[in-house]
């Protein structure tokens, strides 16, 4: 990575709260948290959403209200998805740099997720 690159995701790390900068330059606990306080961020809409009231006209639901709701839960849900597998990435490449280093040192680590 060239030095532009570099500070064009250190700024968007730091200030855009993007995981994938912040794993790209290398800082992996700073994406670990930010996946958190996303998802959480995330999680916290979609309970708002599905929590809100439906409007019933003569005891029937408006269809299009109904997909509406389902259409904004499922594009959230959709991110919570993508930054999960970053996060699943960051771990993997944690245990792989730990396995690397156990048998480095002839010690023999079994993982289990």
């Amino acid at each position: 990575m060239n030095k532009i690159a570099f500070m064009f995701h250190n700024f968007k790390a730091k200030h855009c709260m993007s995981a994938t900068s912040a794993l790209k330059v290398g800082d992996r606990e700073l994406a670990k948290f930010i996946v958190t306080i996303k998802n959480s961020r995330d999680r916290a809409k979609i309970s708002r959403i599905e929590s809100s009231p439906i409007p019933y006209v003569c005891n029937e639901q408006f269809a299009s209200d109904v997909q509406e709701m389902f259409l904004k839960t499922e594009r959230i849900y959709e991110k919570i998805r993508t930054r999960n597998k970053l996060l699943i990435e960051i771990y993997n490449r944690e245990l792989s740099e730990q396995k690397m280093t156990d048998n480095r040192s002839a010690q023999t680590v079994s993982f289990s997720i």
